[in-house]
C-alpha cells in the first residue's frame, strides 16, 4: 500500500467525482416530473459539447470557426435549454399516457441519434482550452486546474440552491407533488405539463453545460461523454433518481475508488478488476440504500 500516493489520489478523486455529479443532476430533474430515466441528456451533452469544440476553435488551426470565449458558451446553454423544452413538449404532451418503460426507451433511441448526428457532423481530434484559464495549483501532491476547482463547485452550488429550490418554494412544491402522484397534482390543479416541460428546459440547459465542460477536461470525442454519462447512471441509481444528496454521495464514492484504484495505492491493478470493485461498491451501497429507504420505485413501472 502506497500512503504517499493517497493524498493526489483523493484530491484527483474528488474533482473526476464532480463531473460525474454535474452531468447526473438533470438526470434526477427529469426523473422527478417523467419517471422515466433521461437517456437524452447524455445525446444533449454530447452534441452541445462537440459544436462547442466547432464554435471555439481557432481558424487557421482547425479550420472552423472561431466564436468569442463568452459568446459560445451562451449560444449552447441556449441549445440545450431549446432542445430540453422541445423534448420536454414531446415527453409531457403527446406522450403522456405512454408507459414509463417506452418513454425510457424513446430516450435511449434520441441519445443514440444525437450520438449519431455528432459523429456524422463533426471528427474532433484535439483539445480546446477551458473558458475559466489554464491556471494550476497544487494541493496534497496533486496538480488540479482552475476548471476542475470551478466545476466542483458548480456543482456543490447547483445541488444547494436546487435542494432549497425543491423543499422551501412554490415550485418545488409543485415537482415534489408531481414527484410524488402525478394524476393528484393534476386534481388539485397544479399545473403538471408546464412545470414538467420548465425542468426539461433547465435539463437541457444543464447537460450542454455539462457537456462543454466534460469534453474541456477530458478528450473531445463523442464516446468520453458517453463513458461520463454511463457512470452518472449509476450514481444516480444509488440516489434512486430523486436524491440530489445522494446523488453526489455517489459521484463521491465513484471518483474517490477509481483514483484511489487506479492510482496504484493498492498496488497494480487491472482495468477490468478495477471496474469489478467500482461496480460491486456502488451495487452494495444500492441496495443498502434502498434497504433504508424502503421506498425505492421501480423505473420501468408501468402507470
Amino acid at each position: 500500500m502506497s500512503l504517499e500516493a493517497l493524498g493526489p489520489a483523493v484530491v484527483n478523486g474528488t474533482a473526476t467525482a464532480a463531473f460525474y455529479g454535474l452531468i447526473a443532476i438533470p438526470l434526477v430533474l427529469s426523473f422527478r416530473v417523467s419517471r422515466s430515466v433521461a437517456f437524452v441528456h447524455g445525446g444533449i451533452a454530447t452534441f452541445t459539447g462537440v459544436l462547442y469544440w466547432w464554435l471555439s476553435s481557432d481558424l487557421d488551426v482547425a479550420g472552423t470557426r472561431h466564436w468569442p470565449q463568452g459568446l459560445a458558451p451562451l449560444a449552447i446553454t441556449v441549445l440545450g435549454a431549446v432542445v430540453g423544452l422541445l423534448y420536454g413538449l414531446l415527453t409531457m404532451v403527446r406522450m403522456k399516457t405512454w408507459p414509463v418503460v417506452a418513454v425510457t426507451t424513446f430516450s435511449l433511441g434520441a441519445m443514440l441519434f444525437l450520438f449519431g448526428l455528432t459523429d456524422t457532423l463533426w471528427n474532433p481530434d484535439f483539445s480546446i482550452p477551458s473558458p475559466f484559464g489554464s491556471a494550476k495549483y497544487k494541493l496534497l501532491g496533486q496538480f488540479v486546474t482552475l476548471h476542475q476547482i470551478v466545476t466542483l463547485a458548480i456543482v456543490v452550488a447547483l445541488a444547494t440552491v436546487l435542494s432549497l429550490l425543491v423543499n422551501r418554494t412554490r415550485g418545488g412544491m409543485y415537482v415534489r407533488a408531481i414527484a410524488d402522484d402525478i394524476e393528484t397534482a393534476e386534481m388539485v390543479g397544479i399545473p403538471v405539463e408546464w412545470v414538467a416541460v420548465a425542468v426539461w428546459t433547465f435539463s437541457g440547459a444543464l447537460s450542454a453545460v455539462s457537456g462543454v465542460l466534460i469534453l474541456v477536461f477530458f478528450r473531445v470525442t463523442v464516446i468520453t461523454v458517453l463513458i461520463v454519462f454511463l457512470r452518472a447512471l449509476v450514481v444516480g441509481v444509488l440516489g434512486g433518481f430523486d436524491s440530489l444528496p445522494l446523488v453526489l454521495l455517489g459521484a463521491l464514492v465513484l471518483g474517490e475508488v477509481e483514483s484511489i484504484v487506479g492510482s496504484g495505492v493498492f498496488g497494480t491493478v487491472s482495468s477490468a478488476a478495477r471496474e469489478m470493485l467500482l461496480m460491486s461498491l456502488l451495487f452494495g451501497a444500492v441496495f443498502v440504500v434502498n434497504h433504508v429507504r424502503r421506498g425505492s420505485m421501480d423505473l420501468l413501472e408501468v402507470h
